[in-house]
């Protein structure tokens, strides 16, 4: 259709107080475009832009070392297939420090042709590699948010039931690894 789209991030470097808009985050070579994207922090300080890909069946990422300011040219993870869907990155500090590791959480429908099969992928590589995933559901899975509980454990919140129902539970990093190797 002619269309296109720009990725970039606004960002603050003094807690909220004044924002920046980061330069246009470049996609090239690459089927569709990123949207719906998250970013985390890695263990070395770069960031690491994680997008839904509207128009491919992998997600797309790009990383900045500089901050958020300049970014890499996008990318495919192929370690992450899915239908265009908007999906969920988490930075989970181990024993709630991150000095002691650091581990990577997404959630995100793993079925490339439809909005199902619910699965938690999890990097302790700072994303190289999503050494682990474990589904959540087979049936309808859309849009989820993760988050870090008090207790140590892993929160998601996803919609389900054709978007009629929208469900709360949690886990923790060991419920992921026991599910075995990649989707």
């Amino acid at each position: 259709n002619g269309q296109r789209w720009l990725n970039s991030v606004a960002y603050s470097d003094d807690q909220g107080r004044s924002w920046r808009i980061s330069n246009n985050i470049p996609h090239q070579g690459h089927t569709g475009f990123g949207n719906e994207a998250q970013v985390a922090e890695l263990i070395d300080g770069r960031l690491l832009f994680l997008a839904r890909n509207q128009g491919g069946f992998y997600r797309k990422y790009a990383l900045s070392d500089d901050g958020g300011i300049t970014w890499s040219n996008m990318r495919l993870d192929f370690d992450l297939p899915g239908t265009p869907c908007q999906g969920s990155l988490l930075e989970h500090s181990l024993s709630g420090d991150r000095d002691k590791g650091s581990l990577l959480l997404f959630s995100a429908p793993s079925n490339k042709y439809a909005r199902n099969k619910g699965t938690i992928f999890m990097s302790g590589s700072d994303g190289r590699e999503w050494e682990h995933s474990r589904r959540i559901g087979h049936g309808f899975f859309a849009y989820s948010c993760l988050a870090n509980l008090k207790d140590g454990r892993i929160g998601i919140l996803y919609e389900t039931d054709d978007y009629r129902k929208i469900v709360f539970s949690s886990f923790s990093p060991e419920w992921v690894r026991e599910g075995g190797g990649a989707v």
